[in-house]
């Protein structure tokens, strides 16, 4: 059974109103007032729930990932209309990452970042150096 499901009504009532703005962008979104009158709490309760109380946090978690896994998908598939339609690189950029194709890496000291990959390329340069890799891997078709 899910943390969430584990969790009394007055606790998932706030958790569904907490994430209602991350799961649907058109919902109103509540104040911490308006949250805790909903649950019939305090709003110092609903403060400690939310900072302090690790199976609500957990519970909180979970949903928002579970909403995150759902449109996972869509992400690609607007991702990879970017990269075949516009050639865009962010996008590939962004397909590499997710991956772990493409990170970034600290050398020299702490105050010192090295990006990896496509930090020192301009479009263009990205560009040709895709359309090579494609064809090295067999997929001149995008």
């Amino acid at each position: 059974m899910s943390k969430f499901h584990e969790l009394k009504p007055e606790k998932q009532k706030a958790i569904l109103l907490l994430t209602q703005s991350i799961i649907d962008p058109e919902a109103e979104r509540l104040t911490y007032g308006k949250i805790s009158e909903e649950c019939g709490v305090d709003v110092a309760t609903l403060f400690r729930w939310r900072t302090q109380d690790p199976d609500f946090k957990a519970a909180r978690k979970e949903l928002v990932d579970s909403y995150a896994d759902e449109i996972v998908g869509d992400a690609f598939t607007a991702l990879r209309y970017q990269l075949r339609t516009k050639r865009n690189v962010k996008a590939a950029e962004i397909v590499l990452r997710s991956r772990g194709m493409l990170v970034d890496r600290r050398e020299g000291g702490p105050d010192t970042i090295v990006n990896v990959g496509v930090a020192d390329q301009d479009n263009d340069a990205l560009t040709n150096e895709l359309a090579e890799l494609r064809l090295r891997i067999g997929l001149n078709d995008m």
